[in-house]
């Protein structure tokens, strides 16, 4: 029998993979737990600023981030 814990995993993973796919992105399987946890931390704090402005805000410092990154 599997814990909460595991099944709140499971369901992240299939609401991920669900997500991921309306995209066209890489599916969450070719990742770790960790990084979907992550990647779930991210979409809750999104889904919690309010404004357009605001998102508008948070998605212009990821995208410096990654060009930062691909440096």
């Amino acid at each position: 029998m599997s814990s909460k814990g595991e099944a709140d995993i499971k369901d992240s993973k299939s609401i991920l993979e669900k997500i991921t796919l309306a995209l066209g992105i890489v599916s969450p399987r070719d990742h770790s737990v960790g990084e979907m946890s992550e990647a779930l931390g991210c979409m809750r704090l999104w889904f919690a600023i309010r404004t357009d402005d605001g998102r508008k805000r948070a998605l212009e410092c990821l995208s410096l981030i990654v060009e930062d990154e691909q440096r």
